[in-house]
């Protein structure tokens, strides 16, 4: 949601810098886009263990931490993406699907239908919605041909590429409707959007980034890896500043990554709420309790240090960086400094809403007493 690329090169990638020498793992609690767990992976000597309630999110953190050495991206590209493409294009799934060009209303909902028709985990759900039918086809064959051995590296490029030509106001929310103001017009957009390069250039991204000590991700609620903290480890907290679960914003994403799902319905075509991961901080009645909970889990853990990244002003679940400062000085000294930062508007179309807005961030450096 704020992804933290824009802070590591604006004051947090200092502060991880400093208080990195002498600690043996750092665990990223909410590792989201992967991006921090990525950074240490490859700056230090440090086993890096990144945890997210979000399949997808640990995919991403996967295929960078969990190697030690460059991926044979050439073979990848040929052998599984090319080959894999060219067998779609004979399909007769492929020859018959709607154009993804010059796109009506009509030949939108008509694309939805045909989709929904041909079936597959990707097709079915999101088909003529989120993406071309074409698009989810080539998705769809990808899945289920990925190779085993370096799994995680592609399964983190199709999520990736998926984000990147998605039909949706800066998430996957809701797909952009063909009926409304301009929608007709950015689905279009996103719809000519080539997957394939797409794929192969996040594969091309990620294959020479690697770890320089072997980590591991982990698919699981931050509270329960928390109790693993030990005096030998910086553990690292960027947790949800929204009322609204991530899971709603990201189901496209989380289908892709665990390769299986329920029935969808309603606008955003969500899957089943079970299959949706709902967490405590993204909860009003409940961050606030959760937060505690947690700090109090990593003090009496003894956690050697931890840095806590937070918006400044209240945030829609009641939380805030001065609330966390209050919290974890019952427990932890604490020292701050402010940061500027861009964060997600959660659905910001950049027409009457921008997607991303300048936002103060606090980075809190707490230590034991």
């Amino acid at each position: 949601m704020g992804s933290k690329r824009w802070m590591l090169g604006n004051g947090l990638g200092r502060v991880l810098a400093e208080h990195m020498p002498g600690r043996k793992r750092f665990i990223d609690l909410f590792s989201g886009s992967g991006v921090v767990s990525w950074h240490v992976a490859q700056t230090s000597r440090c086993e890096v263990i990144a945890g997210d309630i979000q399949t997808y999110a640990t995919v991403l953190a996967a295929a960078v931490i969990e190697r030690t050495a460059p991926v044979d991206v050439e073979v990848l590209v040929s052998d599984w993406l090319r080959n894999g493409v060219r067998s779609v294009e004979q399909s007769k799934a492929w020859l018959s699907a709607p154009p993804a060009a010059s796109l009506t209303a009509d030949l939108v909902l008509k694309s939805r239908e045909y989709a929904e028709s041909v079936g597959g985990l990707v097709t079915a759900r999101y088909g003529g919605y989120y993406l071309a039918p074409r698009q989810t086809l080539v998705i769809d064959h990808l899945l289920k041909t990925v190779p085993e051995g370096d799994s995680n590296v592609c399964l983190a490029a199709l999520v990736i590429a998926t984000s990147r030509s998605v039909a949706s106001p800066g998430h996957t929310a809701q797909p952009f409707q063909p009926t409304t103001p301009g929608g007709l017009t950015a689905i279009n957009h996103a719809w000519g959007r080539d997957i394939v390069q797409l794929v192969a250039s996040a594969l091309r991204a990620l294959s020479p980034m690697h770890a320089r000590i072997r980590g591991r991700a982990v698919t699981g609620d931050a509270l329960s890896l928390a109790t693993q903290a030990n005096s030998a480890d910086l553990v690292f907290l960027d947790p949800p500043y929204s009322s609204v679960q991530y899971s709603r914003f990201y189901h496209v994403l989380e289908t892709i990554a665990r390769g299986t799902g329920g029935p969808v319905s309603g606008v955003g075509r969500y899957t089943p709420i079970m299959e949706r991961p709902q967490s405590e901080f993204s909860q009003r009645r409940t961050a606030l309790r959760a937060m505690t909970k947690l700090l109090e889990s990593l003090s009496t853990a003894g956690a050697g240090r931890v840095i806590v990244t937070f918006r400044q002003d209240k945030t829609s679940n009641g939380l805030s960086a001065g609330v966390i400062r209050e919290i974890a000085s019952k427990r932890f000294k604490v020292d701050d400094e402010h940061v500027d930062t861009r964060m997600s508007t959660l659905g910001g179309n950049n027409v009457d809403r921008a997607a991303r807005t300048q936002v103060k961030e606090s980075i809190l450096v707490l230590r034991s007493r």
